[in-house]
């Protein structure tokens, strides 16, 4: 998946699941009933190559800061950010200035664009009204407009608006602030993707890839830090249940009627049994994504790697017995 979060442009404009380690990013919609009673039928979901059954943060390791061109860089699992001429030092203070007496943000709604609404397999519903949006929430700026040490942390749900639902939409003083959180990014937990089909049957072939963002870059000036996914480590099974793919990458997406290349490959798995007896009905897989940061100033490599780092999550997948029609 070769997508790119270029944090001036907008952190949160990309596929962003950004989580604390308790956070969920749910896959699935809320869908609320329409005022006056009864269901809504929740927008169609594409052709089903992301799992349905979200997906948690299950932490991850490694990382390093220091400094570069003038900043102070950290890269870590949950944050990719930069600052610059003591702009750590006095981001309280300037919270209180900017906010002039509001609360900092806490959630806040934004359409998804019709790029990403292809990427994520998911469509708006004409008849019904809905339309896929993301929901952003940050955890690290309180109210009193301290910071927690590690900085704020963020997580993007996708859901589905249907009418008469409400916006959540931050004030001009509170947009500045997610302006701010804007250029800077927290890393997204990965998303173990099943290809062709997110709900495979017993028997079938399946390629797994990483449905999150596998690049990101956040910059300050002249300085950049570019990070991307160099490899995952699957465990289509659960953790530690004894099967571990490693994929070159951000995996593989396969195309229906796909077969892995002879002697088998990376990516690559067939489930014996159905998830019927697993808890929740699903397999527990997780997904291990490996990046690299680089650190450039003024275009040119300064830190190559900057720092290396991994972050795991787990995905639920449903796996279906194979339907056999008895004739008498």
């Amino acid at each position: 998946m070769n997508r790119r979060l270029t944090a001036v442009a907008a952190a949160a404009a990309a596929l962003v699941l950004l989580s604390s380690p308790a956070a969920v990013a749910k896959l699935t919609p809320t869908n609320p009933p329409p005022p006056g009673g009864g269901t809504v039928t929740p927008p169609p979901a594409g052709d089903g190559t992301l799992p349905t059954g979200g997906s948690t943060d299950d932490g991850g390791s490694g990382g390093g800061d220091g400094d570069v061109g003038g900043c102070h860089a950290v890269a870590s699992p949950s944050f990719l950010g930069l600052a610059c001429g003591g702009a750590a030092v006095d981001r309280e203070k300037w919270l209180e200035k900017v906010l002039d007496g509001e609360k900092p943000p806490h959630c806040w709604d934004r359409a998804m664009t019709d790029d990403e609404r292809r990427r994520m397999h998911v469509k708006n519903d004409v008849p019904t009204g809905a339309v896929w949006y993301w929901e952003t929430c940050q955890e690290g700026i309180h109210d009193d407009y301290t910071i927690d040490p590690g900085g704020p942390r963020l997580t993007v749900t996708p859901r589905a608006h249907f009418p008469g639902d409400t916006w959540q939409t931050p004030t001009d003083n509170q947009q500045k602030v997610v302006d701010w959180l804007d250029n800077n990014a927290g890393v997204p937990t990965p998303i173990a993707g099943v290809s062709p089909s997110s709900h495979p049957r017993v028997g079938q072939w399946v390629s797994f890839f990483d449905g999150s963002d596998d690049e990101m870059t956040v910059a300050a000036g002249t300085v950049e830090l570019r990070a991307h996914v160099t490899g995952l480590t699957v465990e289509p099974l659960a953790k530690g249940a004894g099967h571990t793919l490693t994929c070159a990458g951000s995996g593989h997406v396969a195309t229906a009627g796909e077969k892995p290349p002879a002697g088998g490959g990376d990516c690559w798995f067939s489930y014996a049994h159905s998830s019927a007896a697993q808890p929740d009905g699903i397999y527990s897989v997780r997904i291990t994504a490996d990046w690299q940061v680089d650190a450039y100033v003024d275009g040119q490599p300064f830190r190559v790697p900057f720092a290396t780092f991994s972050k795991s999550g787990i995905t639920g997948v449903p796996v279906t017995e194979i339907q056999t029609v008895v004739v008498p």
